[in-house]
């Protein structure tokens, strides 16, 4: 399809509708200037309420932007102005695919009735319509000549030919990429929607499946072509229902339903897709009785004489849609889908003031104070959770595509994680975890996937079944290739699933081996030990990072600030400070197993004593005064700094050039440390440095390496075995939430305080400092260390907090490495 309508042309029809689009303000009569304005504020609201602002991070190439459609976008608001103008294209290309689709004798000469719906009218087709001024200028001359040639270029389309996403094709190929990443619109793979269908018998003949964030539909079509081939003679179309808040992706996913359609069952059919948002399911009051009701309201407003729609119906089919999430309370035996992946803090402000109550209601967070600054909650746990217990039949089952973090987070989802509707005391099990973290399902975004599949109104009951999946060598996975074939570039791991710490159901959780299951209540309980994150500039590396080029006389050292791959960009100076507080500085890149290396300083005002505030700056004048000149000719650079905590806010408002994340652990003589980005849980013991530069010294971590300061180098070593150990490692490993191993990663583990007397503790330590020294042969001593390990953390008190539900294992059940003990 996308050959014949020639897209990517200069001359194409889609340019010349964009470039007409955006000239309508300057070259329209007064009366379509003003409607184009009066629309655009519409467009812009509505826009502002699904996405929120454009994500800033992904800046759009302009330049190029203006030379594809020739162009002169200069600002924010006419990249705004763009992208309306390609929504506005968008609708009319899936309306005239629509009509191609549906009439055999299609011709440019109906645009019209096309374009106001009329055509569909006439075949009955109910909840097919978009409001008359959506298309904003398809009746002005110089824009319609444009569509004119879209309809003639699609005559030539066989849609009966064509089984393939059409509309994702046009999508991808008029939304530059940019665009598509900013406002969050990542289409789910067809293997992937494939497989979850296929979980599913569809055996009921009236079982409803729902889709409460529909997007253009990918998983209902999906589960309609299999409804269709299983039972040909159905209405299989009522079978489905889908929502969207967005207007563009709900109309997208009509359009959707009528492409996979014959004509003659989809004449006569209401379309079950309603663009409104699936949170608005409790309303004070509604004008229907039921779910019914309202079809039949659709269906009169659609059956009526008029040969259009008017604006009273069209306002009526749009009040129909906002109260259908309401109406269709436990209607559906199926619920599968993508919600969308949006924090807390990056929802627009509007959305998250009217539906914070709601996250209250189902105890997902506790909105109070300060804290609120700094939720992290994902929408997806929110709409997870009104999907089971509004749309849901009990028994329900869902299948639904979320962040890894939901299940595996330290700091977040404890709320998600209890698995139980607070305000219905309905509970859901999780039956299966699917976990795609080891490589990107969706092209060319790098996210943390899983799949989970629950049942509603039964338990959780632990170990939960966990799969791994990992694409094998050399293959790659395409959006539009069937499961069958996609499964053939898949392996897959079987683990078990249960929360880190016994005594806290909402822990987040670990996927475990069979052994390392069965060996879990010794391994895990209260640690004695506190990991820290490094050193954080605030987003000033640029003026905190140094290289050292020579010492010059006296305690002063020539120093280069290091600007490059610095986010925010400084000025570059040579010139002279004092050694007293430069430091050699460790990066995540600069841990090994057993080993690390450090390859620049770092100047850091602030001393044991002083912990997380500064030396005075007057202080600093006399003591340093090299040092002080450094600090201040970046004085405005760094009180630009955000993101300070608002304890920290308060440091930095008094001493611009704070640090942060500093307290006498960061002086500590010895760090047990790990690299907090990593696939593997890579450890080592930092000691101090007798730098040629600045002489002896702590070596300071910065904020990618996570450690512990201890001040007793045989405890460090001891505990920095105790971690290497093949157990701990796995189980650190389990915990992870796909690359970050945080600190909280080891609060759950049984890790007991250093005994000098005890001799397991000492023996550990011994193996892990000799292995610092002969890092070739880290594998023997960590063997050596694994016998030691039962002897060395002892038994745990039993407390008779654990509440969790267990079954027997199944004896086939994760055949990995072993780790049982001895």
């Amino acid at each position: 399809m996308l050959n014949a309508l020639n897209l990517k042309e200069k001359q194409s029809p889609f340019h010349k509708y964009v470039q007409e689009h955006l000239s309508i303000a300057q070259m329209a009569t007064p009366e379509e200037t003003k409607k184009y304005n009066d629309t655009y504020k519409l467009w812009q609201h509505q826009f502002n309420y699904s996405h929120g602002d454009l994500d800033t991070q992904r800046k759009l190439d302009l330049k190029k932007i203006n030379t594809t459609f020739n162009l002169n976008i200069k600002d924010k608001d006419d990249v705004f102005r763009f992208i309306f103008a390609i929504d506005s294209f968008y609708l009319c290309l899936l309306t005239l695919c629509a009509a191609r689709k549906l009439d055999d004798d299609f011709c440019h000469s109906k645009l019209d009735e096309y374009l106001d719906f009329s055509f569909f009218k006439h075949l009955k087709i109910g909840n097919y319509f978009l409001p008359s001024d959506t298309y904003l200028g398809y009746s002005i001359p110089s824009v319609q000549l444009s569509l004119v040639s879209l309809a003639q270029s699609l005559a030539s389309v066989d849609f009966l030919e064509d089984n393939h996403d059409v509309i994702r094709e046009v999508f991808h190929e008029i939304y530059p990429r940019e665009v598509r990443h900013s406002l969050g619109e990542f289409y789910t793979p067809d293997w992937m929607a494939q497989h979850i269908v296929e979980g599913y018998e569809f055996n009921n003949s009236n079982e409803v499946i729902v889709d409460p964030t529909c997007g253009s539909g990918t998983f209902l079509i999906t589960a309609l072509k299999k409804l269709n081939a299983n039972y040909p003679e159905d209405n299989n179309i009522q079978k489905l229902m889908g929502f969207d808040i967005n207007p563009i992706s709900s109309f997208a996913a009509k359009t959707n339903i009528i492409l996979n359609s014959h004509k003659k069952t989809i004449t006569g059919q209401i379309i079950p897709i309603f663009n409104s948002n699936m949170l608005d399911c409790e309303i004070k009051s509604c004008k229907f009785e039921n779910f019914a009701e309202a079809i039949s309201t659709i269906i009169s407003v659609t059956s009526h004489s008029s040969k259009t729609y008017s604006s009273a119906d069209i306002q009526n089919l749009e009040n129909i849609s906002k109260e259908i999430p309401y109406l269709a309370k436990q209607r559906a035996s199926i619920a599968i889908g993508n919600p969308p992946w949006v924090n807390w803090e990056y929802l627009p402000t509007d959305y998250r003031e009217k539906y914070k109550h709601v996250w209250q209601e189902y105890g997902l967070f506790d909105y109070k104070g300060m804290n609120s600054i700094f939720i992290k909650e994902d929408i997806s746990s929110l709409i997870t959770y009104v999907t089971i217990n509004h749309y849901l039949k009990n028994n329900g089952r869902i299948s639904f595509v979320v962040k890894e973090s939901l299940f595996k987070s330290v700091k977040q989802a404890a709320g998600f994680r209890k698995f139980h509707i607070s305000n219905s005391e309905t509970p859901f099990k999780i039956n299966l975890l699917e976990d795609l973290t080891a490589f990107n399902p969706f092209n060319g975004v790098s996210n943390s996937t899983v799949i989970f599949h629950a049942t509603k109104g039964q338990e959780t009951i632990y170990p939960v079944d966990y799969s791994i999946w990992t694409v094998k060598k050399r293959q790659k996975l395409l959006d539009t290739e069937s499961f069958s074939s996609a499964a053939s570039k898949i392996s897959t791991e079987n683990k078990l699933a249960v929360p880190s710490n016994p005594d806290d159901m909402t822990s987040g959780w670990a996927s475990l081996c069979n052994d390392l299951y069965k060996n879990l209540d010794k391994l895990t309980g209260v640690s004695s030990y506190k990991a820290r994150t490094g050193v954080f500039t605030g987003g000033a590396n640029g003026i905190y990072w140094l290289d050292i080029l020579e010492k010059t006389n006296g305690s002063l050292c020539k120093i280069r600030n290091i600007t490059e791959r610095a986010k925010i960009k400084f000025e570059k100076i040579t010139t002279e400070v004092e050694r007293d507080h430069l430091y050699p500085y460790a990066s995540g890149s600069d841990i090994r197993m057993w080993s690390f290396a450090y390859k620049k300083y770092i100047v850091c005002p602030h001393t044991a004593e002083t912990k997380m505030y500064p030396i005075p700056i007057e202080k600093l004048r006399e003591s340093t005064p090299s040092t002080a000149k450094y600090f201040e000719h970046f004085e405005n650079e760094l009180r630009q700094r955000k993101g300070f905590t608002s304890f920290d806010k308060k440091i930095h408002e008094e001493h611009f050039f704070t640090l942060q994340r500093i307290g006498d652990y960061t002086f500590a003589k010895y760090k047990v440390a790990w690299k907090y980005i990593s696939s593997e849980f890579t450890c080592a013991v930092i000691t101090d440095a007798n730098d040629k530069f600045v002489g002896r010294k702590n070596v300071i971590p910065n904020e990618k390496i996570i450690y512990i300061g201890l001040n007793d180098k045989k405890e460090a070593y001891y505990l920095c075995g105790l971690l290497s150990s093949t157990y701990f490692r796995g189980l650190i490993n389990s915990f992870k939430v796909s690359t970050q191993i945080a600190p909280g990663t080891i609060k759950n583990l049984n890790l007991p305080e250093f005994n000098p007397n005890n001799e397991s503790h000492m023996r550990i330590s011994h193996l892990c400092e000799q292995g610092h020294s002969d890092t070739d042969n880290i594998k023997e001593y960590i063997a050596k260390i694994d016998d030691l390990l039962l002897l060395a953390i002892g038994e745990k008190e039993k407390n008779g907090k654990t509440q969790m539900k267990m079954v027997a294992l199944p004896a086939s059940t994760a055949n990995q490495e072993s780790f049982a003990f001895e």
